[in-house]
């Protein structure tokens, strides 16, 4: 599975977990950031 790297908090996310990792971008930028999140998952 490919990897996720986010400058964020959390490096190196598993595509089963971008769920997990979503959502609390939800929390810190409104869910804009997880919405793009969600769109690259389709695209895979």
């Amino acid at each position: 599975m490919p990897i996720i790297n986010c400058s964020d908090g959390m490096i190196q996310l598993k595509a089963g977990t971008i769920i997990a990792y979503a959502q609390k971008l939800v929390s810190k930028s409104n869910g804009e950031l997880a919405e793009a999140g969600f769109e690259w998952r389709k695209k895979e």
